[in-house]
This record gives C-alpha cells, sequence and structure tokens, in this order.
C-alpha cells in the first residue's frame, strides 16, 4: 500500500481536492486521516493493481483525444482544400468579370 496526501491524489487524477475528500468520507477511496504538526492531513492509500489501472485508463484518454486530433486534422484538411477550390472559382469569375468591363 502506498500513501499518498489527497492533494497529490487530486493532481493526479486531475480532479478537486474537494472531490478527493468526498470520495474518502463516502468510503468509495481507502484514507486514513493522521494530524501532523496540529493539523489533520487525509493519506489516501493506494494499491499497486489500482495504480497500474490508473495509468491505463489515463493512456487510453490520450490515445482516444489523439484519434479526435488526427480526424480533425483530416477535417480541417478537408476543408482548407473546398476552400481553395471557391478561390479559385472566384478568381475566374473576378477575371470574368473583369475583362467585360475592360472591353466596353
Amino acid at each position: 500500500m502506498k500513501k499518498i496526501t489527497a492533494r497529490d491524489y487530486a493532481r493526479e487524477h486531475r480532479i478537486s481536492l474537494f472531490e478527493v475528500i468526498q470520495k474518502a468520507n463516502r468510503k468509495e477511496l481507502l484514507s486514513e486521516i493522521v494530524e501532523e504538526k496540529g493539523r489533520k492531513v487525509t493519506y489516501i492509500l493506494l494499491d499497486e493493481e489500482e495504480k497500474s489501472s490508473e495509468n491505463n485508463r489515463q493512456k487510453k484518454k490520450s490515445d482516444t483525444k489523439q484519434e479526435g486530433k488526427d480526424f480533425d486534422e483530416t477535417r480541417l484538411y478537408k476543408q482548407l482544400e473546398s476552400m481553395k477550390e471557391e478561390i479559385r472559382a472566384l478568381r475566374k469569375i473576378i477575371e470574368k468579370c473583369c475583362e467585360e468591363r475592360g472591353g466596353k
């Protein structure tokens, strides 16, 4: 079992300290309260298995985010190409109009 402070646990899991304390009070997380230097400090008790499963979840989240970025890039690239086509078409129309006015 590894002990980390509630604040460190919140940073690692990117959740608020309030949420961590609530989870500890609801017994969703194993915890212990220790008095240090006249203050009560909440420690979260972690199993090594839980730590590795959390790392796996975080890796999966980052993989999913990367896939989303790749999809976004391809969508943006397609939009860029269609806008370039529109610009070419508009330039042709403008050139045609300029030729007509210049001829009068």
